[in-house]
């Protein structure tokens, strides 16, 4: 995420429209989270690969309702996240399911829960932030700091988790 916003910072100093770098990112963002998924539910590698179709698909729906890539591809980013959080819920479902210890302390746990909460974070501010930014800039950009805040949750989750695998040489107990 570091890279995406220092290139989103770079295109908007040479006065052009940094939206094309997040609609682009967020295609990465759930490839991997969805690979993520695949660790702890290989089973499903044809679903998973099914649902990031279906959000490509999405986001190429989207650019033609738009028209343009001056703004972001809102509804494409919905169904993005809705498929994020129902993955990420499986893959907490899963852990869940085969713990042999407290969950709190499965490094993939805290991943998810910060993916989960990330992604449900964002749905209902993205659902009616292009009517708001055209009719109240002034709110929507206030408002924006819902996606800062969970986004940075999400950070701080993903760190823990990456803190705890490190300690315990693993990411999941059954790999």
């Amino acid at each position: 995420m570091f890279f995406v916003e220092i290139t989103s910072r770079i295109v908007l100093l040479t006065g052009n429209y940094n939206a094309p770098v997040y609609n682009l990112s967020t295609m990465l963002e759930l490839a991997l989270v969805l690979r993520i998924v695949g660790v702890v539910r290989p089973r499903d590698s044809w679903w998973l690969t099914g649902s990031l179709l279906l959000a490509a698909g999405m986001m190429v729906v989207n650019y033609v309702q738009q028209g343009d890539l001056f703004f972001l591809l809102a509804h494409g980013i919905i169904t993005q996240s809705a498929l994020a959080v129902i993955w990420c819920s499986l893959g907490l479902w899963t852990l869940a399911q085969r713990a042999t210890r407290p969950i709190w302390k499965a490094p993939l746990f805290w991943f998810f829960m910060g993916t989960t909460i990330y992604y449900a974070g964002v749905i209902p501010y993205l659902g009616f932030m292009k009517p708001l930014f055209e009719h109240e800039p002034e709110l929507s950009a206030l408002l924006y700091r819902i996606i800062t805040v969970v986004a940075i949750t999400r950070y701080l989750f993903t760190a823990w988790a990456c803190h705890l695998a490190h300690t315990q040489g693993s990411w999941d107990d059954e790999r």
